[in-house]
């Protein structure tokens, strides 16, 4: 038996004796949280350097692990199917026991402001229906984590937050976005839900990158100390959300990602699709789960002044295009142009279920794609006719007007395009302004609204075919 592993043992005995040393947890594994169903979900926490730790859950199953010489000690235990509730004993040291945990689906929701926008609202910024969710929102199955906002220059090992039963006291407080969310997925799956909550308003998607992306993609660092303790001014870093707000969760057993950001990125289009692309793929690889699905809203019209946000858009789709297993919510139809926080959250909501539904949970029939531009046909001198995808029966505006189309001909100079339904599906546009029309732009602005949808109500997607 070694020395350092006698001065290990005295350390822990004494650390004991004066009662330092017990089990610690991550905030997030407490009572009332949710375990990720059907799964080997991971458990960590500290100890006693060499200290052996016993799990056991009530539901059965057992794991147990050895710290290493730091006391960091880290194991699985299997999840059944959804139920509970249950308890879960975690023994080293000392003792600790978890109550209440249920076992369902978890998902994580990260990003800027309207993610984080909570059913209360901001100040003079509502979210419709808030009321009507709030009064209806005692929902023993729905488990809601926040984590505290907050900046590190490097990664941080723990989180602080805690897990919150919904119900009328405490969903005014829950993202309206991920509780619509949660609320879908209760109704359709009638399991458990948790939702962990990681967002901070106003920040680039840089300042959610890892260290390691940020050196891929070859972006400033971040200083060595802060010059301030306002995390407005702190936020603007890259990798200093990464560090405080997601790393401390890595490995957490979830289904799936949603995400709402890029409003602080309208400024900088062209980088954000490789930054987005790699932030993903950074995360499925840092969670352990290359196919982890990742669900995204695509941002919404507002009166941005210093950049068309129609390009922001465009390297969303993109993303949406090119990488596997996303999947895009289009609000064109949800915009507020003076405000940057849109009050029709239960939509936003909805739609990202739609996606979870149909392509982690079987729902057939069901639609989640938002139509899409296919293809272009001259149809004549002076009409383009527009063919489109996910829009199997054509599409409506349900009564709306039908703006947001504009065509130009070799001089680039766009016109508000008259638009006519034909029997096969088809659109046609033309102006009088645009002898022969060669390009279409629909919505590819900052603040234009698009009232163009497929039957199941889901909005045509922005596009441009003049890049």
């Amino acid at each position: 038996m070694s020395r350092y592993f006698i001065l290990s043992l005295l350390l822990c005995f004494f650390s004991i004796s004066s009662s330092i040393a017990q089990v610690k947890l991550p905030a997030f594994f407490s009572s009332h949280m949710i375990f990720q169903q059907k799964s080997q979900a991971k458990v960590w926490g500290w100890d006693c350097p060499y200290s052996t730790i016993f799990l056991k859950g009530s539901w059965g199953a057992k794991s147990k692990t050895v710290a290493d010489e730091h006391g960091r000690w880290s194991t699985t235990i299997s999840t059944p199917a959804a139920g509970g509730p249950f308890s879960l004993s975690i023994k080293g040291s000392t003792k600790i026991l978890l109550k209440d945990i249920l076992i369902g689906e978890v998902w994580f929701c990260s990003g800027q402001s309207n993610m984080y926008m909570p059913l209360k609202g901001y100040s003079n910024q509502p979210v419709e229906g808030a009321n009507s969710a709030i009064l209806k929102s005692s929902k023993y199955l729905i488990r809601y984590f926040q984590q505290e906002k907050s900046a590190a220059l490097s990664p941080k090992a723990t989180a602080a937050g805690k897990w919150f039963i919904s119900n009328t006291k405490n969903s005014p407080d829950f993202s309206a976005v991920a509780y619509f969310f949660a609320q879908q997925l209760s109704e359709a799956l009638n399991v458990p839900i948790g939702i962990i909550q990681s967002s901070v308003g106003g920040s680039p998607i840089a300042a959610w990158l890892s260290e390691s992306a940020r050196q891929q993609l070859q972006l400033p660092s971040a200083p060595q100390k802060f010059q301030s303790d306002d995390l407005k001014k702190q936020r603007k870093w890259p990798t200093v959300l990464y560090n405080s707000m997601i790393h401390p969760f890595e490995g957490f057993t979830i289904k799936g990602m949603l995400w709402y950001q890029g409003e602080s990125d309208v400024t900088a289009p062209s980088r954000y699709a490789s930054c987005f692309s790699t932030l993903i793929q950074d995360y499925r690889q840092q969670w352990e789960m290359p196919e982890m699905p990742f669900y995204f809203v695509q941002i919404a019209p507002y009166g941005y002044l210093k950049a068309n946000a129609g390009f922001l858009r465009e390297a969303q789709a993109q993303v949406a295009e090119t990488v596997k297993n996303t999947g895009m919510v289009v609000t064109t139809d949800l915009g507020e142009k003076a405000h940057i926080h849109p009050r029709k959250k239960q939509a936003v909501g909805q739609r990202l279920a739609y996606w979870a539904l149909v392509h982690q949970y079987g729902f057939e029939g069901l639609q989640c794609k938002s139509p899409k531009l296919d293809k272009i046909k001259k149809d004549g001198e002076h009409v383009l006719k527009l063919f489109f995808q996910n829009a199997r029966y054509g599409l409506s505006t349900f009564g709306g007007s039908t703006d947001g189309f504009s065509i130009a001909g070799k001089d680039r100079h766009f016109y508000p395009a008259k638009v006519v339904f034909n029997k096969d599906r088809s659109l046609s546009l033309s102006s009088d302004l645009v002898e022969h029309p060669v390009a279409v732009r629909y919505c590819f602005s900052s603040a234009q609204a698009g009232n163009f949808y497929n039957n199941a109500h889901l909005p045509l997607q922005p596009f441009r075919t003049d890049q």
